[in-house]
């Protein structure tokens, strides 16, 4: 049995349930999880919610009580800080626990690279300020956004209660044809469900942060993701 640890937002209550759903066929494979401080989207010198780089170091020693074989930082606040962030972060925890580790959005910026992605619309509950800065650093990553809608929200907790009429409208409002994908990015954005059937409406790849993040898990353990089907194509 291989076990995928990750850690997860405070106020998160969406990726648990969602992350375990689309493991649920996996019989080699289990799922674990601990939690690190988050209520809120922090832009200052304490950038991932109310937590630092200590004490997400700790959570995942937490996990490797459970004696997991990979670690996710199974959060999207590399989106706004930049990969490089997300890879120092991941290079901390590595050299902590011994195990490889990942991060939601390096999954999402390698899955676009797999794919040769190089425009996406996105949809994200993130505020104003902070969807300006994801779109700029993936700007930077040779990405360009072709249109956007975000919830502006600002208490994490909140964005588990966005709904999925409400998800399906901002990708009827956000796409235009001829982009290459869709990002719903979130991960307490109850959205991997609607993949599949968005895909089959658009034509194009959706990345779903939490369905990417499971699926770099697999990719890292060397896990077969055969009998996952209905969360996108990514997974499938």
């Amino acid at each position: 049995m291989k076990k995928i640890g990750m850690l997860t937002p405070s106020s998160n209550t969406a990726v648990e349930p969602v992350t375990a759903a689309m493991a649920a066929s996996l019989s080699e494979v289990s799922v674990h999880f601990t939690r690190f401080k988050l209520t809120k989207i922090i832009i200052g010198d304490n950038k991932r919610g109310e937590s630092d780089t200590d004490t997400l170091l700790e959570a995942a020693s937490l996990l490797m009580d459970a004696d997991v074989d990979v670690i996710a930082y199974n959060a999207t606040s590399g989106g706004w800080l930049g990969e490089e962030s997300d890879q120092a972060l991941c290079d901390a925890i590595t050299r902590r626990t011994a195990k490889p580790a990942t991060t939601s959005i390096l999954a999402l910026l390698e899955a676009m690279r797999l794919y040769k992605i190089k425009t996406y619309c996105l949809v994200t509950p993130l505020v104003d300020e902070v969807t300006k800065q994801v779109i700029e650093q993936y700007k930077n990553q040779g990405f360009e956004c072709t249109g956007y809608r975000n919830f502006n929200i600002k208490l994490n907790k909140m964005s588990s209660e966005i709904t999925d009429k409400q998800i399906i409208e901002a990708v009827k409002e956000s796409f235009i044809p001829g982009t290459d994908a869709i990002i719903l990015s979130g991960t307490n954005m109850r959205a991997a469900h609607l993949a599949t059937p968005l895909e089959e409406e658009y034509g194009v790849p959706v990345f779903d942060t939490a369905a990417v993040t499971l699926w770099k898990t697999l990719r890292l353990i060397g896990a077969n993701n055969a009998g996952i089907s209905g969360w996108g194509r990514i997974l499938e």
